[in-house]
């Protein structure tokens, strides 16, 4: 089976290189995600521990910029995680992992 082709938007005053190089990157970092979640899946508490230490520090800053409050937002970052462990098994890799843990960070937030 062939790879779709793949276009990069170049934008001015961007390097072509250093866009591929980022996207390459972004590409990664979603497999990795993706193998994480699936050995999360299976029980794997470190693989758990990777996924949550990989992305806490943007979802706390999410949740900072979402209800302005740092005490507010540490709160909701542990209930973000707690409920992503809880639905792993409902995460269908329709999105990237970061997507997913986004979503659910905005739900957490607007019922509080």
């Amino acid at each position: 089976m062939s790879q779709p082709v793949r276009t990069l938007r170049v934008v001015p005053d961007v390097d072509p290189a250093k866009a591929e190089a980022e996207e390459r990157a972004r590409e990664e970092q979603r497999a990795r995600d993706r193998a994480l979640v699936e050995r999360a899946r299976k029980g794997d508490q470190r693989a758990w521990g990777r996924l949550y230490q990989e992305h806490f520090d943007r979802v706390f800053r999410y949740a900072v910029y979402l209800v302005g409050d740092e005490d507010l937002a540490e709160d909701l970052t542990q209930e973000t995680f707690a409920r992503a462990l809880v639905s792993l098994s409902k995460y269908r890799g329709d999105a990237a992992v970061r997507t997913w843990i986004n979503c659910i960070t905005v739900n957490v937030a607007r019922e509080h």
